[in-house]
């Protein structure tokens, strides 16, 4: 399966041939994919099945709570440890490096990312904290309400800065086989040069994923409405009005539904691998253009 990248591309082709690409290799993909894939669904249904409104798994957590905790441990680091799997098993049908190397690289870019929220997210509250010595019970509620709101763009503006970024760090680091760490702020900052193409990319991907999302979620919807809607009549008192095979069916709904999700993202990752594509021959001809330039002078 061969996959070219390294051509110059506005990021709207990259969205239409990611796609063409998808849909002339989709039974390659699926078959690489599709096993992590479905274990990851069904670990993430279990996990919004723990967090839907349930009196009768409250009281049981309520009875047995080491138990109960041990249950949710397992699932919730389960889920974590098969999406690694699953993210590397999609890299590895688009670069072919291996499943084993894409883990291990895939694991390393997950710590770094993991890194880089924390830093961000330290950020933030240093910022929030500085503010609230300024304002404080000092000023007036709407000076108060304006603080914050500034806290608030200033937070999102500096995650978009750092993350957007990272979509190009990311593929780099899992479709270059020679991408080394130690180049990780020259490769942020190429990313950074390249901001507007990598948000213009996401933002556009965003919108066509979440209406796609929002549509295939509706049945997942109409059962979490049907079990808050139960949930909330046995609090009052009233008796349990759904059937039996209920949370079989929420399980199922929910599992079908995320794996047509785990798709989606198969096609939102593929996106971004073109857009390096696209930002590595940019960068290449820019070069050659300087090079020549300075031969000439």
């Amino acid at each position: 399966m061969e996959i070219e990248i390294n051509k110059n591309r506005s990021f709207t082709a990259c969205l239409r041939d990611a796609r063409n690409f998808l849909i002339d290799h989709i039974e390659t993909f699926a078959k690489k994919i599709w096993i992590p894939a479905l274990i990851l669904s069904a670990m993430i249904a279990l996990c919004g099945i723990l967090r839907l409104p349930n009196l009768a798994l409250h009281n049981w957590g309520i009875l047995h709570p080491w138990t109960s905790w041990i249950v949710q441990t397992i699932i919730y680091l389960g889920t974590l440890v098969v999406e690694i799997f699953y993210y590397s098993a999609v890299f590895n049908a688009a670069n072919g490096h291996g499943l084993k190397k894409n883990l291990w690289r895939y694991l390393q870019l997950f710590l770094v990312s993991i890194c880089v929220d924390i830093v961000l997210i330290a950020v933030c509250w240093g910022i929030k904290s500085l503010l609230t010595l300024i304002g404080g019970h000092a000023l007036s509620h709407i000076a108060n309400t304006t603080i914050f709101s500034l806290y608030i763009l200033v937070c999102a503006a500096l995650f978009l800065i750092i993350i957007v970024p990272m979509s190009y760090v990311a593929p780099k680091y899992m479709m270059d086989h020679d991408a080394k760490w130690k180049n990780f702020f020259k490769n942020f900052t190429v990313g950074f040069h390249r901001w507007s193409m990598l948000f213009l990319t996401g933002l556009l991907l965003a919108l066509i994923m979440g209406l796609i999302m929002l549509v295939l979620s509706i049945p997942a919807i109409v059962l979490i409405f049907a079990q808050v809607s139960s949930q909330m009549g046995q609090f009052m008192g009233d008796p349990a009005n759904l059937p039996g095979y209920f949370p079989y069916l929420t399980f199922i709904v929910f599992t079908l539904t995320t794996l047509l999700f785990t798709g989606i993202m198969v096609y939102a990752i593929m996106t971004f691998i073109y857009v390096y594509g696209s930002i590595e021959t940019r960068e290449k001809n820019k070069k050659e253009m300087t090079t020549k330039y300075d031969e000439k002078n």
